[in-house]
């Protein structure tokens, strides 16, 4: 507690760290469904916490949040370190396995009558690693493993996008894009394999 009270008194004393908060604007849940998404564009946002997930859905046009809380089981958490590793070392088993419960654990529970058009989803801590578009909606066959041509993959029935945050998302969709850019823009954040770990020369 000592350490992170000297930590925002320090803060506090920076400059730029003043400077940032009085440019920041804050955003109420309600003004983002009201004022910022699109007809038919839903904001999927997460903050992981240490034993549970916690998981808000912002609907365009809406005043309320729906939220829920998702436990950290063993099984989310195996999900969650393996499913990176499985794309990356194209292990397509261990692939479809996670693909489809993180999908089922994620995003399902919040559209039991199907999914929107549009999406957008903000994650956090290691959610902010996984591609959401290469979730798998429906189960893949043993026997289709290989066949990734096929895979049920989230992108093919939504639009999707992630964010870094709402706020960043809120503040870009205030912008008024250069004319060229509102035709077609292809956007990317960079990822990166796991690397081995080489210890510092003594």
């Amino acid at each position: 507690k000592d350490q992170y009270a000297q930590l925002l008194v320090e803060m506090k004393a920076n400059p730029q760290f003043n400077r940032a908060l009085e440019e920041m604007t804050i955003v109420s849940a309600a003004k983002i469904g009201r004022e910022v998404l699109r007809p038919e564009q839903d904001l999927l946002a997460f903050f992981t916490g240490e034993q549970q997930l916690f998981a808000f859905l912002i609907k365009a046009g809406a005043e309320t949040v729906q939220a829920r809380v998702i436990p950290r089981t063993v099984a989310l958490n195996t999900a969650l370190a393996n499913w990176n590793t499985a794309i990356y070392q194209r292990q397509n088993a261990t692939y479809v396995q996670y693909g489809h419960q993180l999908f089922v654990t994620l995003v399902a529970p919040f559209f039991p009558r199907g999914l929107p058009p549009d999406l957008v989803i903000i994650p956090d801590g290691e959610l902010g690693a996984l591609p959401f578009g290469a979730l798998l909606t429906a189960p893949v066959d043993a026997s289709a493993q290989n066949d990734c041509r096929h895979h049920p993959y989230l992108i093919r029935q939504v639009a999707l996008c992630q964010w870094f945050s709402a706020s960043s998302f809120v503040a870009t969709q205030r912008q008024t894009l250069p004319a060229a850019w509102q035709q077609q823009l292809l956007a990317y954040a960079p990822a990166f394999r796991p690397l081995p770990v080489t210890p510092l020369p003594a």
